[in-house]
């Protein structure tokens, strides 16, 4: 696995935040979705990129996560889908190949590589789902970017 740092820019979203548990993420990711991307058409906003999780807190007992999308442009929004922004970063960035489920060893890899690369990683990291697992079931062929920013 290739890990680079990568400098990016802010880039507006569209959100719902959650707070769940570990054992409920896919579950609280399929039903926020939906949500996120009707309530984007239906205020004319475009979609403009792949569908990504952000965690600002997870441990065993709780998560603290956003679930959006990436829009063209700032958009108004109230309600449960919120407006939000990925934030302009230098990070640590590596493609996970595979299911969800072996996830936190990518991770783990990503946080060895920071440290041994003498940079420090901060709260609020994200993945962007580049494989749409209905468009390709098999979990073999998912790509996931895991996006870790640096402290500076």
């Amino acid at each position: 696995m290739d890990v680079a740092i990568r400098s990016l820019p802010a880039q507006p979203t569209a959100c719902i935040r959650i707070h769940t548990t570990p054992d409920h993420i896919a579950k609280a990711f399929n039903a926020a979705l939906p949500k996120v991307a009707a309530r984007v058409a239906q205020v004319g906003g475009v979609i403009a990129g792949p569908p990504y999780s952000r965690y600002y807190a997870y441990g065993p007992d709780g998560i603290d996560m956003e679930v959006g999308v990436p829009v063209a442009a700032p958009i108004s929004l109230d309600g449960e889908v919120e407006p939000a922004e990925l934030p302009a970063v230098e990070a640590a960035v590596a493609i996970h190949e595979g299911s969800y489920d072996h996830l936190g060893a990518t991770y783990d890899l990503v946080e060895r590589w920071i440290a041994d690369h003498g940079h420090e990683g901060t709260e609020g990291m994200w993945e962007l789902y580049l494989t749409d697992p209905r468009a390709q079931p098999d979990p073999s062929t998912w790509r996931t970017q895991i996006v870790w920013p640096l402290k500076h």
